[in-house]
């Protein structure tokens, strides 16, 4: 099978059609970088073409993403219906959260973290309207602890990634 993620031709299903030049992606761009978590490849790479990606900001968090894991652990799911994954390499955790055809909300603990560490969390998810325009994205960064539950709010066909690092790494890099 032929997946790859990472397309921003992002549509609505009512805007989908397959066509050969320029395909369209359904879902969100939340949902396409959540892939590259959730989905695991020794080789990734990205679906459209060039001119798809540039200024892009998402851009940075596809470039971080490993292609190997240390560990990786189902944080909660119902096949065919939604996902979430978390994935660590080394001391930097990722987390891919998918949904289908309902939009959903879900509660992340992040007891997987070390206790007693603080973390910098970079979440990328589907921007309040991202139902009717799916290219839009939110991005936010805030400090985490082991303690904390992450709220996920996913629209139709939506998701959400996110990089978390070490709080006293410099731009999350070690």
């Amino acid at each position: 099978m032929d997946y790859t993620p990472g397309g921003f031709n992002n549509v609505t299903s009512a805007e989908f059609q397959p066509r050969g030049r320029e395909p369209m992606t359904l879902g969100t761009r939340a949902h396409q970088l959540a892939l590259f978590v959730v989905l695991e490849s020794g080789f990734t790479m990205v679906a459209d073409y060039p001119e798809d990606y540039r200024g892009e900001k998402v851009l940075d968090f596809i470039s971080r993403v490993p292609v190997a894991w240390d560990e990786t652990r189902v944080l909660e799911g119902e096949p065919g219906k939604f996902i979430a994954i978390a994935r660590r390499k080394g001391n930097e955790w990722y987390v891919g959260c998918l949904t289908g055809s309902d939009a959903r909300v879900l509660q992340i603990p992040l007891d997987f973290l070390p206790s007693g560490k603080l973390f910098q969390a970079e979440i990328y998810s589907d921007a309040p309207d991202a139902a009717q325009f799916p290219k839009k994205t939110v991005k936010q960064e805030r400090a985490v602890r082991g303690t904390d539950v992450l709220k996920v709010e996913m629209v139709t066909g939506g998701g959400q990634a996110i990089r978390i690092f070490p709080a006293a790494s410099v731009e999350g890099r070690n």
